[in-house]
């Protein structure tokens, strides 16, 4: 059987709809699956994300793709997204990812289409290889599947009907009928970690396993993605059984389901946490803990970690340090005359105006401060304001304050001036501090 009879073989197995959302980046892998769907009588709407990462170039794979599918007499929708503004706590790639995946179940839901992807089988080595590295078990543990829903809009399906279809068999294709497509300059690059995987891992394990490699793990996760697919059925239609009686497999695979509605990667050691500690809270990502109850039912609950004021003796001995925050303090009170006070690694503060005892902490609403060269004090939230300290991270600024509660040092500012070295300074409290 020919590429072509495969491919609309393995596409009405998925019953797609009328209509269907293509998703075509430009490159050769969706280019072969735009020529591919076009025989297949489907209404089909070209769609491309601009994810304006390589400027030009991302605008060129847009003209380009828009110009494709105007020759071919498709519908196109284009769409574009800041990427790097919503790459925040995440990767690129994940950020790219979740942008793309919402435009594209917009327009799947504006014209009540399926949408269908170009993900072919070395797609899939390379993502079940990750997930290998990173711990991942579960229903996620195999791979991609043929059907899904959009992580976008539960109720649109993304269909990848070249799942069993390797890259150079679709290379072939691709020269046979001189396609054209696009190059992606950013696939050559090693700082993502699916490039790393394609460029530098997988010719090693070709090397170490023989050329055999993929095709033999390509059968080994086409049956645990069937044996998946049993337990995954097996723990949907789970509702109110004796959690506990349970295989321990399908309380695991319980608990994913309910960990990936939450977003989080279902590793080992969350798993085996949460199975252990029934009705104790568990972190599984920061910010985000679980208690499972004795049915095996998750609630969660957003958790803002505030570390405690550390109050610290300056005294106990010459030289000292602690830790807070994730940072490290180190100071020393040494005499004035035996100090440096123009080093650049270090702060230095009038160690009797500072006192014998300090607290680190969070900024508090109520908090001022004056600099130096300032004639008044000023609020604190004011201050780091001014000095260009984003918003999301004014809070968590460390501050250091006195006994007596008075503000003499604040991270990232410079030295403050009721605490500053002077004529009649004696002793000085030199200060480091370091947070990556």
């Amino acid at each position: 059987m020919d590429l072509g009879s495969r491919f609309n073989a393995a596409l009405e197995s998925l019953r797609p709809g009328p209509k269907l959302v293509v998703g075509v980046s430009g490159g050769l892998d969706s280019m072969a699956l735009l020529e591919l769907l076009q025989s297949s009588g489907k209404k089909l709407m070209v769609a491309h994300f601009n994810h304006q990462l390589r400027g030009s170039e991302s605008d060129g794979d847009e003209v380009f793709v828009r110009e494709q599918a105007e020759k071919r007499g498709l519908e196109f929708r284009a769409g574009r997204g800041d990427v790097r503004a919503e790459a925040k706590g995440i990767s690129i790639e994940m950020a790219a990812r979740k942008l793309r995946h919402a435009f594209l179940a917009q327009v799947a839901e504006e014209v009540s289409g399926d949408i269908v992807l170009a993900h072919h089988a070395d797609d899939q080595i390379e993502l079940v290889v990750m997930r290998a590295r990173r711990g991942v078990e579960g229903y996620g543990a195999a791979g991609m599947r043929e059907q899904a829903l959009s992580p976008a809009n539960p109720d649109i399906r993304v269909l990848r009907p070249l799942l069993d279809f390797r890259k150079a068999e679709l290379k072939c294709y691709v020269k046979a009928r001189q396609i054209p497509f696009r190059e992606d300059s950013s696939n050559a690059q090693l700082d993502a970690e699916r490039n790393r995987m394609r460029h530098k891992t997988l010719p090693i394990l070709r090397d170490q396993f023989g050329p055999n490699f993929e095709s033999e793990l390509l059968r080994h996760i086409e049956t645990i993605r069937a044996n998946d697919d049993w337990w995954r059925q097996a723990a949907k239609a789970w509702l109110q059984g004796d959690f506990r009686s349970l295989p321990e497999r399908l309380q695991k695979e319980i608990v994913v389901l309910q960990l990936e509605k939450l977003g989080v990667a279902a590793s080992s050691k969350v798993l085996d946490a949460i199975l252990i500690s029934v009705a104790k809270p568990v972190t599984v990502s920061p910010g985000l803990v679980v208690a499972m109850d004795a049915n095996g039912q998750l609630t969660a609950r957003e958790e803002t970690m505030v570390p405690k004021p550390l109050w610290i003796d300056l005294h106990l001995g010459d030289k000292d340090h602690a830790e807070f925050a994730g940072g490290r303090l180190e100071w020393s009170i040494n005499n004035v005359e035996k100090t440096d006070i123009h080093a650049t690694d270090l702060m230095v503060f009038d160690a009797e105006r500072v006192g014998q005892f300090i607290k680190l902490r969070f900024p508090e609403q109520g908090d001022r401060v004056r600099l130096s060269g300032r004639g008044s004090d000023r609020p604190l939230l004011d201050v780091l304001a001014r000095n260009k300290i984003p918003k999301e991270k004014r809070k968590s600024v460390v501050v250091a304050e006195t006994e007596s509660g008075d503000i003499f040092w604040v991270e990232g500012l410079r030295i403050t001036e009721d605490f500053k070295v002077t004529d009649i300074t004696s002793f000085v409290l030199e200060w480091r501090w370091n947070r990556p």
